[in-house]
């Protein structure tokens, strides 16, 4: 097929998706075709040198992003997260806050960390979840106090026993105890 064949071929499933009744599958089937086609930087470039495809590429993003968490379905989202991954490093330019919920969402604690602090977003429940899932101890007890989450407040405090603590951390254990 020619390029202006798949363009419109492409065209044509982005604004069925956008304009008719949408889910999460039908949602990463969509990405998942774009980021084949456009697998290499040559191939990429029609599709990422103009709004023309990079806008409603972020909005089938966000649209799977919303129907997904809305879905109680199981959600294959480290795949969709490699979908994602591959798209923004052919130019799409996702944002890396939604490229971190999925992270999340699959997760990939490491990964979620990393780009909502490249996003400079640090204030989510979601992002001091993930950051208490890796951060060592005790750091990890600043996440979880801010998350409410004494019972491994002290869950970590006693699975480390011979650390020692500053004074914010031994304050956090502290409140831990009389919660």
């Amino acid at each position: 097929q020619s390029h202006n064949e798949v363009a419109s071929l492409m065209e044509t499933k982005f604004a069925r998706f956008l304009t008719g009744p949408q889910t999460p599958q039908d949602a990463y089937a969509l990405l998942k075709k774009m980021a084949e086609r456009a697998a290499t930087p040559e191939e990429a470039l029609p599709f990422t040198s103009s709004n023309h495809w990079t806008d409603p590429v972020r909005r089938v993003v966000e649209a799977m992003l919303e129907l997904g968490t809305k879905n109680s379905g199981n959600q294959d989202w480290a795949n969709f997260a490699a979908v994602l991954a591959c798209l923004d490093a052919q130019g799409f330019g996702l944002k890396k806050s939604i490229r971190a919920k999925v992270a999340y969402l699959a997760e990939d604690w490491a990964t979620a960390v990393a780009l909502w602090e490249s996003a400079n977003d640090k204030s989510s429940p979601d992002y001091r979840e993930a950051k208490a899932r890796v951060a060592p101890y005790p750091e990890k007890l600043v996440h979880l106090h801010a998350l409410q989450r004494h019972d491994l407040v002290l869950e970590a405090f006693q699975a480390n026993p011979n650390v020692v603590l500053d004074n914010e951390s031994r304050r956090i254990v502290g409140l831990g105890f009389l919660a």
